[in-house]
């Protein structure tokens, strides 16, 4: 029974020991990742270091062969031929320098004279449509004015020819008043059936009596006839009573003894 009560707590033990030897080594294993990364990290500061100082001994105779460069230009420099040859050569350089300004102003003012020509092109161009375009609006307005005198006048003329038309209208019809007051009711009622029937030969004896002021039906078929042969003589061109001299006596027709308006 110890036995078997002694089991569980070696057994618990050694769990405890191994769990030990396991933190022991992750322990280990950052110490030495840590060991590591600050190794690197010191070769890296040490290199930066190294390049920085082969930079700073660069620098340093860089410097220093610019110094010496500057001294001996001085002392070139310091004898009355080398003053002499770097005044020369400095108003040489400035000679140029004045000639290419000069060279740059005149093409500027090339370039503005080609712009205010160009300038003034289009002006002129702009004035020419302008005029031209005024020009077209004085044609366009003499011609508008020139159709409407036109047509006043083609007005007045028409007014005028009405004039005239119904003038001599009136003067025609006075005349063929005139001549009608010669004739006595028969033969005036003839030429109206005349008329009738130069306009409609087919119309009815309905039609003829209305135009002769309501006749009866015996008197508008004599009238009818009567004024057929007036027709047949050459009515309305030719009419035999206003041309020849009209008989003695009253006109009258054939079996009709009387006619009244």
């Amino acid at each position: 029974m110890r036995r078997a009560e002694q089991q569980p707590t070696q057994r618990h033990a050694r769990a405890l020991e191994h769990q030990k030897e396991l933190e022991a080594t992750a322990a280990e294993a950052e110490r030495l990742k840590a060991a590591g990364e600050l190794a690197q990290l010191r070769a890296r500061v040490t290199g930066q270091e190294k390049v920085a100082l082969a930079e700073a001994d660069g620098a340093s105779a860089a410097a220093e062969l610019q110094a010496q460069t500057t001294l001996a230009a001085a002392r070139r420099a310091a004898t009355e031929q080398d003053r002499r040859a770097a005044l020369e050569e400095a108003a040489e350089e400035t000679a140029q320098a004045t000639e290419a300004d000069r060279k740059t102003a005149e093409e500027r003012a090339r370039i503005t004279r080609a712009e205010a020509d160009e300038a003034r092109a289009t002006a002129d161009e702009a004035a020419a449509k302008a005029r031209t375009e005024e020009a077209a609006q004085e044609i366009a307005a003499r011609r508008k004015a020139a159709a409407a005198d036109l047509e006043t006048a083609a007005e007045t003329e028409l007014r005028a020819a009405e004039t005239a038309r119904f003038a001599a209208e009136t003067r025609a019809a006075a005349a063929h008043a005139e001549a009608l007051s010669s004739l006595d009711v028969v033969q005036i009622k003839t030429r109206v059936a005349a008329r009738v029937l130069l306009a409609d030969p087919q119309a009815d004896g309905a039609t003829l009596a209305a135009a002769l002021g309501g006749a009866s039906a015996s008197r508008t078929s004599d009238y009818r006839k009567a004024a057929l042969g007036l027709i047949a003589q050459g009515y309305p061109e030719h009419d035999p009573d206003l041309t020849t001299t009209p008989a003695a006596g009253p006109a009258t027709i054939p079996g009709q003894n009387e006619i009244t308006i």
